[in-house]
Protein backbone atom coordinates (compact mmCIF):
# COMPACT_ATOMS: atom_id res chain seq x y z
CA UNK A 1 0.00 0.00 0.00
CA UNK A 2 1.11 3.71 -0.79
CA UNK A 3 -1.32 5.30 1.76
CA UNK A 4 0.20 6.18 5.08
CA UNK A 5 -1.18 5.76 8.26
CA UNK A 6 -0.31 9.30 9.99
CA UNK A 7 -1.78 10.97 13.31
CA UNK A 8 -4.73 13.23 13.10
CA UNK A 9 -4.97 15.79 15.94
CA UNK A 10 -6.26 19.40 16.53
CA UNK A 11 -6.71 20.58 19.69
CA UNK A 12 -6.18 23.26 22.28
CA UNK A 13 -4.37 21.19 23.88
CA UNK A 14 -0.55 19.18 23.37
CA UNK A 15 -0.65 15.59 22.29
CA UNK A 16 2.20 13.51 22.28
CA UNK A 17 3.36 9.91 20.70
CA UNK A 18 3.88 7.53 23.04
CA UNK A 19 5.34 4.84 20.75
CA UNK A 20 3.51 2.15 20.84
CA UNK A 21 0.41 0.61 22.23
CA UNK A 22 -1.01 1.62 25.72
CA UNK A 23 -0.29 -1.15 28.49
CA UNK A 24 -4.44 -1.19 29.30
CA UNK A 25 -5.02 -2.11 25.45
CA UNK A 26 -7.10 -5.38 24.71
CA UNK A 27 -8.16 -6.79 21.82
CA UNK A 28 -11.17 -7.88 24.47
CA UNK A 29 -13.04 -4.86 25.35
CA UNK A 30 -14.37 -6.22 28.71
CA UNK A 31 -10.29 -7.07 29.54
CA UNK A 32 -9.13 -3.69 28.37
CA UNK A 33 -11.59 -2.12 30.74
CA UNK A 34 -10.41 -4.01 33.78
CA UNK A 35 -7.28 -2.73 32.84
CA UNK A 36 -7.82 0.74 32.49
CA UNK A 37 -9.63 0.84 36.05
CA UNK A 38 -5.80 0.27 36.89
CA UNK A 39 -4.53 3.61 36.47
CA UNK A 40 -0.69 2.17 36.74
CA UNK A 41 -1.89 1.32 33.15
CA UNK A 42 -2.08 4.81 32.35
CA UNK A 43 -0.03 7.13 30.36
CA UNK A 44 1.39 10.32 32.01
CA UNK A 45 3.36 13.36 31.23
CA UNK A 46 3.63 16.85 32.74
CA UNK A 47 3.23 18.45 29.99
CA UNK A 48 0.84 16.62 27.67
CA UNK A 49 -2.77 16.14 27.18
CA UNK A 50 -3.42 13.41 24.28
CA UNK A 51 -1.62 11.09 24.20
CA UNK A 52 -1.19 8.35 21.72
CA UNK A 53 0.74 5.32 20.11
CA UNK A 54 0.60 3.10 17.22
CA UNK A 55 2.06 -0.66 16.31
CA UNK A 56 1.02 -1.30 13.01
CA UNK A 57 -2.77 -0.42 11.75
CA UNK A 58 -3.62 -0.22 15.41
CA UNK A 59 -3.16 3.55 17.65
CA UNK A 60 -4.43 3.72 21.09
CA UNK A 61 -5.42 6.90 22.42
CA UNK A 62 -5.91 8.52 25.97
CA UNK A 63 -7.20 11.64 26.81
CA UNK A 64 -6.51 12.93 30.46
CA UNK A 65 -4.13 11.48 32.68
CA UNK A 66 -3.75 10.78 36.43
CA UNK A 67 -2.70 14.65 37.68
CA UNK A 68 -4.26 17.18 39.96
CA UNK A 69 -5.76 18.99 36.69
CA UNK A 70 -7.91 15.99 35.52
CA UNK A 71 -11.05 14.59 36.93
CA UNK A 72 -10.78 11.75 34.81
CA UNK A 73 -9.06 10.06 31.70
CA UNK A 74 -10.39 8.81 28.40
CA UNK A 75 -8.84 5.98 26.45
CA UNK A 76 -9.95 3.92 23.46
CA UNK A 77 -8.08 2.58 20.46
CA UNK A 78 -8.79 2.75 16.27
CA UNK A 79 -8.35 1.20 13.38
CA UNK A 80 -7.73 1.72 10.17
CA UNK A 81 -7.35 -1.00 7.17
CA UNK A 82 -6.86 0.20 3.33
CA UNK A 83 -8.39 -1.78 1.11
CA UNK A 84 -8.86 -1.16 -2.86
CA UNK A 85 -6.04 1.72 -3.12
CA UNK A 86 -5.69 3.32 -6.93
CA UNK A 87 -2.74 5.55 -7.62
CA UNK A 88 -4.22 7.88 -10.30
CA UNK A 89 -1.92 9.44 -13.14
CA UNK A 90 -1.71 12.31 -11.03
CA UNK A 91 -0.37 10.79 -8.11
CA UNK A 92 -3.84 11.31 -6.42
CA UNK A 93 -4.78 7.63 -5.11
CA UNK A 94 -8.44 6.67 -4.51
CA UNK A 95 -9.50 4.04 -1.34
CA UNK A 96 -11.57 2.13 0.65
CA UNK A 97 -11.20 2.59 4.21
CA UNK A 98 -12.39 0.41 6.92
CA UNK A 99 -12.56 2.34 9.93
CA UNK A 100 -12.72 0.95 13.77
CA UNK A 101 -13.54 1.99 16.86
CA UNK A 102 -13.30 0.45 20.28
CA UNK A 103 -14.90 0.49 23.39
CA UNK A 104 -14.48 4.38 25.07
CA UNK A 105 -13.54 4.34 28.74
CA UNK A 106 -13.56 6.79 30.78
CA UNK A 107 -12.18 7.11 34.85
CA UNK A 108 -11.80 9.28 37.44
CA UNK A 109 -8.29 10.01 38.35
CA UNK A 110 -7.08 9.79 41.94
CA UNK A 111 -7.20 13.68 42.42
CA UNK A 112 -10.77 13.83 42.11
CA UNK A 113 -13.46 14.89 44.77
CA UNK A 114 -15.86 16.33 42.37
CA UNK A 115 -16.75 16.91 39.36
CA UNK A 116 -19.02 18.63 36.98
CA UNK A 117 -21.84 17.78 34.61
CA UNK A 118 -21.28 17.09 30.92
CA UNK A 119 -22.42 15.87 28.34
CA UNK A 120 -20.23 13.70 25.61
CA UNK A 121 -20.20 13.16 21.96
CA UNK A 122 -18.34 10.93 19.78
CA UNK A 123 -18.56 11.01 16.08
CA UNK A 124 -16.82 9.98 12.80
CA UNK A 125 -16.46 11.65 9.60
CA UNK A 126 -19.94 13.29 10.44
CA UNK A 127 -21.90 10.89 12.00
CA UNK A 128 -22.16 10.36 15.93
CA UNK A 129 -20.86 7.13 17.11
CA UNK A 130 -22.15 7.28 20.90
CA UNK A 131 -22.69 10.13 23.43
CA UNK A 132 -23.82 9.84 27.07
CA UNK A 133 -24.69 12.99 29.88
CA UNK A 134 -23.21 12.31 33.47
CA UNK A 135 -20.37 14.13 35.51
CA UNK A 136 -16.76 14.55 34.55
CA UNK A 137 -15.85 11.98 37.78
CA UNK A 138 -18.35 9.09 36.20
CA UNK A 139 -16.41 6.01 35.16
CA UNK A 140 -18.57 4.64 32.10
CA UNK A 141 -17.99 3.11 28.91
CA UNK A 142 -19.90 3.54 25.61
CA UNK A 143 -20.32 1.23 22.60
CA UNK A 144 -19.76 3.12 19.19
CA UNK A 145 -22.21 2.30 16.89
CA UNK A 146 -21.50 1.30 14.43
CA UNK A 147 -18.26 -0.94 15.33
CA UNK A 148 -16.39 -0.19 11.94
CA UNK A 149 -17.21 2.86 9.21
CA UNK A 150 -16.39 2.17 5.61
CA UNK A 151 -15.43 4.95 3.85
CA UNK A 152 -14.10 5.85 0.64
CA UNK A 153 -11.40 8.65 0.28
CA UNK A 154 -9.58 10.49 -2.63
CA UNK A 155 -6.04 11.69 -1.32
CA UNK A 156 -4.20 14.13 -3.38
CA UNK A 157 -0.57 14.00 -3.49
CA UNK A 158 1.02 15.17 -0.11
CA UNK A 159 -1.96 15.56 1.50
CA UNK A 160 -4.05 13.97 4.34
CA UNK A 161 -7.32 12.39 3.49
CA UNK A 162 -10.59 14.42 4.55
CA UNK A 163 -13.62 13.41 5.96
CA UNK A 164 -11.97 10.42 8.22
CA UNK A 165 -12.58 12.99 11.65
CA UNK A 166 -12.78 11.41 14.35
CA UNK A 167 -14.07 14.04 16.81
CA UNK A 168 -14.97 13.86 20.77
CA UNK A 169 -17.16 16.67 21.94
CA UNK A 170 -18.13 18.03 25.58
CA UNK A 171 -20.63 20.31 26.59
CA UNK A 172 -20.74 21.60 30.16
CA UNK A 173 -24.82 22.38 30.65
CA UNK A 174 -23.48 24.94 34.04
CA UNK A 175 -21.00 26.93 31.30
CA UNK A 176 -18.27 26.21 33.84
CA UNK A 177 -15.84 25.15 30.92
CA UNK A 178 -16.28 26.26 27.16
CA UNK A 179 -17.39 23.63 24.58
CA UNK A 180 -14.62 21.32 24.21
CA UNK A 181 -14.61 19.75 20.82
CA UNK A 182 -10.97 17.45 19.84
CA UNK A 183 -10.06 15.42 16.38
CA UNK A 184 -8.26 12.73 17.69
CA UNK A 185 -7.03 9.77 16.30
CA UNK A 186 -5.61 8.48 12.44
CA UNK A 187 -6.03 9.38 9.25
CA UNK A 188 -4.30 8.52 6.11
CA UNK A 189 -1.40 10.09 4.02
CA UNK A 190 -0.53 10.42 0.57
CA UNK A 191 3.10 10.56 0.24
CA UNK A 192 3.41 10.93 -3.46
CA UNK A 193 5.03 13.94 -5.13
CA UNK A 194 2.09 15.94 -6.99
CA UNK A 195 2.32 16.31 -10.98
CA UNK A 196 1.80 18.39 -13.92
CA UNK A 197 1.19 18.47 -17.34
CA UNK A 198 4.25 20.36 -19.47
CA UNK A 199 3.65 22.28 -22.78
CA UNK A 200 1.34 23.92 -24.21
CA UNK A 201 -0.75 23.36 -27.77
CA UNK A 202 -2.17 26.61 -29.81
CA UNK A 203 -5.55 26.60 -30.34
CA UNK A 204 -7.05 29.97 -31.25
CA UNK A 205 -4.74 30.76 -27.88
CA UNK A 206 -1.98 29.04 -26.11
CA UNK A 207 -3.57 26.60 -24.09
CA UNK A 208 -1.80 24.52 -20.95
CA UNK A 209 -2.13 20.88 -21.28
CA UNK A 210 -1.81 20.91 -17.24
CA UNK A 211 -5.13 23.59 -17.19
CA UNK A 212 -6.92 21.61 -19.88
CA UNK A 213 -6.56 18.16 -19.07
CA UNK A 214 -4.77 17.87 -21.88
CA UNK A 215 -2.34 14.49 -22.84
CA UNK A 216 0.64 13.20 -24.21
CA UNK A 217 0.51 9.78 -26.06
CA UNK A 218 3.33 7.39 -27.28
CA UNK A 219 3.21 4.35 -29.23
CA UNK A 220 4.48 1.64 -27.28
CA UNK A 221 3.99 -2.64 -27.88
CA UNK A 222 1.34 -1.54 -29.91
CA UNK A 223 -0.92 0.50 -27.64
CA UNK A 224 -1.28 4.09 -26.38
CA UNK A 225 0.82 4.92 -22.84
CA UNK A 226 0.06 8.62 -21.97
CA UNK A 227 3.93 9.93 -20.58
CA UNK A 228 2.43 13.39 -19.49
CA UNK A 229 1.96 13.37 -15.70
CA UNK A 230 5.46 14.90 -14.59
CA UNK A 231 6.92 14.75 -10.79
CA UNK A 232 6.68 18.28 -9.37
CA UNK A 233 9.72 17.65 -7.41
CA UNK A 234 12.32 16.98 -10.11
CA UNK A 235 10.73 19.89 -12.66
CA UNK A 236 13.90 20.97 -14.74
CA UNK A 237 16.47 17.92 -12.82
CA UNK A 238 19.20 16.86 -15.48
CA UNK A 239 18.34 13.37 -17.17
CA UNK A 240 14.00 12.73 -15.30
CA UNK A 241 10.81 12.83 -16.55
CA UNK A 242 9.12 11.60 -19.76
CA UNK A 243 9.50 15.27 -21.10
CA UNK A 244 12.46 16.57 -21.43
CA UNK A 245 14.18 20.12 -23.37
CA UNK A 246 17.86 20.66 -24.07
CA UNK A 247 19.76 23.06 -22.15
CA UNK A 248 23.53 23.57 -21.56
CA UNK A 249 24.06 20.23 -23.00
CA UNK A 250 22.08 18.59 -20.89
CA UNK A 251 18.34 17.16 -21.00
CA UNK A 252 16.54 18.52 -18.59
CA UNK A 253 12.70 17.51 -17.49
CA UNK A 254 10.46 19.99 -18.97
CA UNK A 255 8.77 22.87 -16.71
CA UNK A 256 5.12 23.51 -16.34
CA UNK A 257 4.20 25.74 -18.78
Amino acid sequence: MTLELTPNFESAWPNRNMGGLASWFDNDWTVMWNKFQNRSTWWYDGNADIFYGVNGNVACVQFGCDRSDYASARGFYQTINIQNEVVNSDNSIDADLRIGVSLIMGYKTTHSSAGYPAETRVSLAGHTLCSRAGNTIDSFTMNPDPVITNIHVHVPPQQKAQGTDLVYFTHFPTGVYPDSNIKLGLTVYNPLPPSYKPMSIRKGTWKSLDANNGFIRIRHGGNWQDKAEENATTSMHDNTGHNRIRRDGVWKQLPRM
